[in-house]
């Protein structure tokens, strides 16, 4: 869905969430490390850690009718233009997506726009849509961020996300990161899109969580290459590499 077509009420409504978005993130850190998310530093190594792997995706990615990957919430953009500059991102064309922009921002194509939104994205030209704990973990608006991925993905576009479904750190957030797999799980499943999850439990000493990296596949009878592609992602990367 668009926000044209999206009713007046929600727009509405919609509109003064990201201003208070904005607002919160210029003004609090989030997760009391004196960040805020569009400043967020992750690497290329902590993506394919989160996400079980990329690299099957990527390759993938190079076959469809796009090879744009467009990255939701990508604070400095710093994982993306790793990529751009790796044998893995040869080829591919790399977006960056974030409420607001900061000098430390160091990705060449970074888009300020609301993932609710995704202004300038026309309808299926994106090859894969990433998001790691990114606007899929705390939109307000989900239907409305999964109706515009749905809308940007070509023909067999990717979707992966990382899902942190279970942390010692934060208890109290168990059940909304159950709601949301959940919510996943109901929107691209009637749409025939193929659906796979890996499924990850890290031991720090001091924290134990559990994360999930789910791929969503577009198009009729994909379950098999969702499934082959989760599989190949984690072939690609160290299986004992922790999280940083």
């Amino acid at each position: 869905m668009r926000i044209e077509h999206v009713p007046p009420d929600v727009r509405l409504r919609l509109a003064r969430d990201i201003k208070k978005a904005r607002k919160s993130e210029r003004e609090f850190a989030i997760g009391g490390d004196s960040k805020y998310a569009y400043k967020r530093d992750r690497s290329l190594m902590t993506y394919r850690s989160f996400l079980v792997g990329l690299g099957a995706t990527l390759r993938y990615v190079g076959t469809l009718s796009s090879q744009c990957v467009v990255d939701l919430g990508a604070g400095t953009g710093r994982a993306m233009a790793e990529l751009e500059q790796s044998d893995l991102g040869s080829g591919l064309e790399f977006v960056g997506t974030g409420l607001l922009w900061d000098k430390s921002q160091i990705l060449k194509n970074y888009r300020i726009t609301p993932a609710e939104i995704m202004r300038d994205f026309s309808p299926s030209s994106v090859g894969a849509i990433l998001s790691v704990f990114g606007p899929i973990h705390y939109s307000d608006h989900l239907q409305l961020v999964l109706g515009r991925i749905d809308d940007m993905l070509v023909s067999g576009g990717a979707f992966k996300c990382a899902l942190m479904i279970k942390s010692s750190l934060t208890p109290t957030r168990d059940v909304y990161h159950q709601h949301v797999l959940k919510t996943l799980e109901t929107f691209f499943v009637p749409k025939g899109y193929g659906l796979a999850i890996k499924e990850k439990t890290v031991d720090e000493g001091e924290s134990i969580f559990t994360y999930r990296a789910v791929l969503a596949v577009k198009g009729d009878s994909q379950n098999l290459i969702a499934s082959h592609l989760v599989e190949e992602d984690e072939k690609t990367f160290p299986k004992d590499h922790r999280p940083a």
